[in-house]
């Protein structure tokens, strides 16, 4: 039985206008027959606010499906993306699939409270200059700054078709964006107007009001987080024992609060939080396991401690994946090399992460470390998204570093690809050369 999506779709239409408003995640749980029935009009206008992550699989579903649409509409904005797609749209040449962006929400923060939050930044065409509004902190009035460097958070825009919105198309989202949102946060107003409204039963409520008190109730966390990164920055050989100490203590007080009734020993509970806190997440997966096994699990405490497990994971990705890219952009291989084969217990690299890997061994002039790589990105793109332009230089590369490992008819075979299967990149020409030196030889 197919999953539920965990991405709502809630879409408004007027003559051929159609305003399409994505709440959630895109996975592998993504529906594009949904997004497609949604997106009825000529101009289609997808509003990302609230996006909160997309999986590599999901990835792969986003991006063939917004290629399918842009083929039977006249035009397909992105407005409000969230930082979840920003981050897509800087990593993957293709995510917009022709897409013009028209606006991004952009992370804020306050240094004075470190308060933090999300605004929206509209974007005119590639030539004209991201202008930055002044934010102050609700909190403590003081001028927040971008929490991100400017370039590389709108970098995407020297690849990406880039375009304000034209009044009429604002209006139309005034117009329907008003009364909808009046009615999640429960307030009466006026009927809308008559148009075709259709939201998926699951789409939740008052969905500002619950936004609002997501940032309000974990923020003693989130702050906590924060003193943590400037522990990290100022005092490295603490930053382990700062890290496991805070986050354990916080999961831990939460932890015996719903494990009170259970009866698992304290003790127990205490290795439990320095597995997680440590990064060893398979080893707590073994130690929940038992738990289950010795009768001391509820179904909540089972849900807590996997929540924490994920979270501990999802968090150790993200950061690898951090470093790889500011090791990529600063243009140091050994440091992309060696934070992306780092092991995170029940995680593996993405596809994207295994070219820029493949590409550091090969700056390196290390071939036989590099072939692997590149020969498991070209599996999995020639699968999942052939149309990718990298997979033309790893197939190539392919070939490139057989070649110079003595393989020469499995170098061949590549260079037969790029020269005649895969002829739209860059390397046609001296995948033709190398087939006819070979030849010579």
């Amino acid at each position: 039985m197919a999953k539920k999506s965990t991405l709502s779709i809630e879409s408004l239409s007027r003559g051929h206008i159609s305003y399409v408003r994505l709440y959630g995640t895109i996975d592998e749980t993504f529906d594009p027959a949904a997004l497609i029935e949604a997106a009825v009009g000529r101009d289609v206008i997808l509003n990302m606010k609230a996006v909160s992550r997309i999986s590599s699989f999901g990835l792969r579903d986003w991006v063939h499906t917004v290629e399918t649409l842009s083929k039977t509409v006249d035009r397909i904005l992105l407005m409000e993306c969230s930082p979840s797609v920003v981050a897509q749209l800087n990593m993957v040449a293709n995510f917009g699939a022709g897409a013009t962006v028209a606006s991004v929400q952009a992370p804020y923060f306050c240094e004075q409270c470190e308060w933090d939050t999300e605004v929206t930044v509209p974007l005119g065409d590639a030539n004209t200059p991201v202008k930055l509004p002044e934010v102050k902190c609700r909190r403590c009035s003081t001028v927040m700054i971008l929490d991100d460097d400017p370039e590389t958070y709108f970098g995407f825009r020297s690849g990406v078709r880039t375009q304000a919105l034209d009044p009429r198309l604002a209006a139309f989202i005034a117009d329907f964006s008003r009364p909808i949102d009046a009615q999640s946060a429960g307030v009466g107003v006026a009927a809308a107007p008559a148009a075709p409204v259709s939201a998926p039963p699951g789409r939740p409520a008052a969905l500002e009001e619950v936004k609002d008190e997501t940032t309000r109730t974990p923020m003693r966390f989130r702050d906590t987080a924060r003193s943590t990164a400037k522990i990290v920055t100022s005092h490295p050989k603490a930053a382990l024992a700062a890290g496991v100490a805070l986050v354990g203590i916080v999961a831990l007080i939460i932890g015996m609060m719903l494990a009170r009734s259970s009866g698992i020993p304290p003790r127990r509970l205490a290795q439990l939080q320095e597995q997680i806190g440590a990064g060893r997440f398979a080893k707590a997966e073994e130690i929940i396991a038992q738990f289950k096994r010795d009768g001391l699990l509820t179904r909540d405490l089972g849900a807590f401690f996997a929540k924490q497990v994920a979270d501990g994971r999802t968090k150790a990705v993200a950061e690898r994946r951090a470093r790889i890219l500011a090791a990529v952009q600063a243009r140091r291989p050994e440091d992309v090399i060696s934070a992306a084969t780092k092991t995170i217990d029940g995680a593996v690299l993405d596809v994207d992460l295994v070219f820029l890997l493949a590409e550091a061994y090969r700056s390196l002039n290390r071939c036989g470390e590099a072939l692997p790589y590149y020969a498991a990105f070209d599996v999995e793109m020639s699968k999942s998204n052939p149309a990718d332009k990298r997979l033309d230089d790893a197939v190539f590369w392919e070939g490139d570093c057989a070649s110079q490992l003595g393989k020469s008819e499995l170098a061949r075979g590549h260079f037969r690809r790029v020269a005649s299967d895969l002829p739209r990149g860059d390397f046609r020409n001296s995948a033709i050369a190398r087939l006819r030196a070979m030849d010579k030889q």
